[in-house]
């Protein structure tokens, strides 16, 4: 019988979210290269790594959630959770009566982002 040890798994996991991580930097550096360029290599990296962890912290684990995630945090501004006038992304990100369906509230946050954008009511990010 094979066993796997918790160290071994906790190295698997570490590769596994550094992959991703690397993913993820590219498509942004894809979609947003503009943004990228500003940033830097180092900004790139660090705002991709803010953006996984914070993604984590509102319970987005799936892979294409915190893609998502991250690419809202290039189109609406590293801060959008924090202003006022985007105090609507929050309330869907902290929405309890989704808490358990992470995938629905990323979708309703998507569509609602999509339609502001459409209607001209989102002013600039701010970097």
């Amino acid at each position: 019988m094979l066993t796997i040890r918790q160290k071994q798994m906790d190295a698997l996991a570490a590769v596994t979210r550094e992959r991703f991580q690397e993913r993820l930097e590219a498509h942004v550096r894809k979609v947003f290269p503009d943004d990228c360029k500003a940033l830097g290599e180092d900004g790139v990296r660090e705002l991709v790594v803010e953006g996984i962890e914070r993604a984590e912290g509102h319970g987005l684990s799936a892979e294409r959630d915190v893609c998502r995630y991250v690419d809202l945090l290039f189109l609406l501004g590293r801060d959008f959770e924090t202003r006022e006038e985007m105090a609507w992304a929050k309330g869907i990100l902290n929405d309890v009566t989704l808490r358990e369906a992470p995938s629905v509230r990323m979708d309703r946050l998507w569509e609602e982002t999509r339609r502001r954008r459409a209607a001209g009511r989102l002013r600039p990010r701010q970097a």
